[in-house]
């Protein structure tokens, strides 16, 4: 993918959605949430409210769209104040649900 600007339209980006890789804190259990056919932060709605019905203590591990594949690819993550995960779940008021980065500054 050559450098210039996001290749996916509106509709597009809402027809992926967004994926999340949720860990359980005491176990480390994996899961794996996927919210397509939404845009990202409705999306991310969506994953935070199925987290909660997961049991036990879960923490989003990895959080993924269209648009933070694309930044990855470009090489542009480091343009971008935080971490994804900050930023989607932050966005929403669900900071509780990402954990603490090394190194990360919250400003949420």
């Amino acid at each position: 993918m050559s450098e210039g600007a996001f290749p996916l339209s509106t509709e597009e980006r809402a027809r992926y959605g967004a994926t999340v890789t949720a860990r359980e804190r005491t176990t480390g259990a994996l899961e794996l949430i996927v919210v397509s056919d939404q845009p990202p932060r409705q999306a991310t709605r969506e994953i935070a409210r199925r987290i909660d019905e997961l049991e036990g203590e879960w923490e989003v591990a990895a959080y993924s769209t269209p648009g933070t594949i694309w930044r990855d690819l470009q090489g542009l993550r480091a343009l971008h104040e935080g971490w994804p995960e900050e930023t989607a779940f932050g966005g929403i008021g669900r900071l509780d649900l990402v954990p603490i980065r090394p190194g990360a500054r919250r400003t949420r």
